[in-house]
């Protein structure tokens, strides 16, 4: 059903029209079993934040996946 919006650039819009409408520091948990969804999470965040997104490992705890942390 949502695959013919895939690759129109819809998650991306929406994603960066949520950092701009609330701006400030952001970090985003990506499954780390999901390789797509963190190219799709590196991208969408390089284009909200150009050079500022840090990466990071979860802490285990809270989150096990990579982190992706900026600020809008």
């Amino acid at each position: 059903m949502l695959r013919k919006y895939r690759r129109a650039r819809v998650g991306t819009r929406a994603a960066l029209s949520i950092f701009r409408r609330y701006p400030g520091r952001w970090e985003v948990g990506v499954a780390w079993y999901n390789p797509p969804a963190l190219a799709f999470w590196r991208k969408v965040t390089e284009e909200a934040a150009p050079g500022k997104v840090e990466e990071i490992a979860g802490d285990g705890k809270r989150w096990a996946g990579p982190v992706l942390r900026f600020e809008t």
